[in-house]
């Protein structure tokens, strides 16, 4: 009996459970690759519509919702949180066509990216006017795989920093795939010493920091409420005086449009040597909080393309702060 892709790695109960995990996600892959972009895109939204209708961590997303807008009543926090998991699954239909096997599919993709040249050419300036390369940070927002894509068609050498899936062969499935489009990923826990070098090698570091980072994170203001963000995108950005760009590939139609801009440093350069570390923290939370605000503007102006069921306000600032004084 042959078996399924990747089971030979994981002997016992579990590893069954993950080869048949590995398998599910080629096939699904598989099927709305094959399928019309209008058909893959409808059954996606539909997919999207069914997690929303089983109640698939709806809750935390309504909630958000209506916390982030409280002046909107229920019935547009309903509406929004439901248009947000059709969104969701229609962007994974889209992610799901960006197929390796298939170069000029990855081409039609990105051909309907407006505003695609432009990203590219923000990315390469910034990377000229620097002493290294540059970051690039991005949120949750629209759909960035697509972005990735875009980048990779233009040749700009890219590095993205990614979480690896708990699934190893789900891992290898989506680390190859985001190879085929022309960036090099960086496991998150490889990031410190792999980002620093990325950039120094001249290549534009893209990290979506925009979810919970616990009690490592820097707290800013987010929509309304303290937030723990991802200091890595501000950090890099200081510590080696590379620019800071902020980019979104946002659903336009049946394509996407690009936001794309430089973070302003000004009154942040980096400080002197021998510089306390309190005036540092300073300094990355204030660069945090500037792109920040530009990721909030643009949610604010399309909510329904957020990733609302991530739970973004989990940590609380009073528990970081406890954990930092019992060295948790």
């Amino acid at each position: 009996m042959s078996r399924a892709p990747g089971s030979e790695s994981y002997p016992g109960r579990a590893g069954l459970r993950e080869a048949a995990e590995e398998t599910a996600a080629r096939a699904g892959l598989a099927a709305l690759a094959s399928l019309p972009p209008a058909a893959a895109r409808g059954l996606g939204a539909a997919g999207g519509w069914l997690a929303w209708g089983a109640g698939l961590r709806r809750d935390v997303a309504e909630r958000q919702i209506a916390a982030a807008f409280p002046d909107r009543p229920r019935g547009w926090v309903r509406s929004t949180a439901r248009g947000a998991y059709r969104h969701f699954g229609r962007e994974l239909a889209e992610i799901a066509r960006l197929d390796p096997g298939r170069p000029g599919r990855i081409r039609s993709v990105v051909a309907r990216v407006d505003g695609a040249g432009r990203l590219a050419a923000a990315c390469r300036s910034a990377v000229d006017e620097g002493p290294g390369g540059a970051v690039l940070v991005a949120g949750h927002l629209g759909n960035w795989e697509v972005g990735l894509a875009a980048l990779g068609a233009a040749d700009v050498p890219a590095s993205v920093v990614v979480k690896p899936q708990r699934n190893r062969g789900v891992d290898r499935l989506v680390r190859r795939r985001r190879e085929a489009l022309g960036v090099q990923p960086i496991e998150m826990g490889r990031a410190a010493r792999d980002a620093p070098e990325a950039l120094r090698d001249g290549r534009v570091v893209v990290l979506a920091s925009d979810q919970d980072a616990l009690q490592r994170g820097v707290f800013v203001p987010f929509l309304g409420r303290p937030a723990s963000t991802h200091r890595g995108p501000a950090a890099l950005s200081l510590a080696l005086d590379v620019p800071l760009l902020y980019a979104a590939v946002v659903r336009e139609g049946s394509g996407w449009g690009v936001v794309v801009e430089r973070v302003d440093r000004t009154g942040l350069d980096t400080g002197p040597a021998g510089d306390p570390g309190e005036r540092k923290e300073d300094r990355i939370r204030a660069l945090t909080r500037r792109w920040v605000a530009l990721l909030e503007r643009e949610i604010r102006q399309r909510p329904r393309q957020y990733l609302w069921f991530h739970r973004r306000w989990k940590t609380r600032p009073e528990e970081a702060g406890a954990a930092r004084r019992t060295g948790a």
